[in-house]
């Protein structure tokens, strides 16, 4: 059965837009399964999408703007298994340089819950 909006999907992608399908993207992941379409449907809609179709969703768009991206965001350079981690810790806390003493408010720092509350550690680097 062909798509109600066939004709409006092949004039996007022959005119060179950067576009994003999603009812492309459900057919795939529907063809890896053995179910028939309305228990499929079942498993991402609950008269919208429910958690595991809010999941599928923004893990089959997040490559696609990931690709959009110039420059790319730090996690998705493609640095790890053959060069240095793309998570490796810096060697020493977040600092403050006002206050010169480990930042609360560092985006790469987490408070750690130890004999002391405010004692961090830094755990990844955060890039939006």
């Amino acid at each position: 059965m062909p798509r109600y909006d066939q004709d409006f999907a092949d004039y996007l992608r022959d005119g060179g837009f950067r576009v994003f399908d999603m009812n492309e993207a459900h057919r795939q992941d529907h063809a890896t399964f053995n179910l028939c379409l309305e228990d499929y449907k079942r498993r991402y809609w609950i008269g919208h999408y429910g958690p595991a179709g809010n999941h599928f969703f923004a893990y089959s768009l997040k490559n696609v703007v990931v690709d959009w991206l110039e420059p790319k965001p730090r996690t998705y350079l493609g640095e790890g298994i053959s060069g240095e981690s793309r998570f490796r810790a810096p060697t020493s806390p977040a600092t403050c340089p006002t206050l010169r003493r480990p930042n609360p408010f560092s985006c790469n720092s987490i408070a750690v819950a130890a004999r002391n509350p405010v004692t961090l550690r830094s755990k990844c680097h955060l890039s939006l």
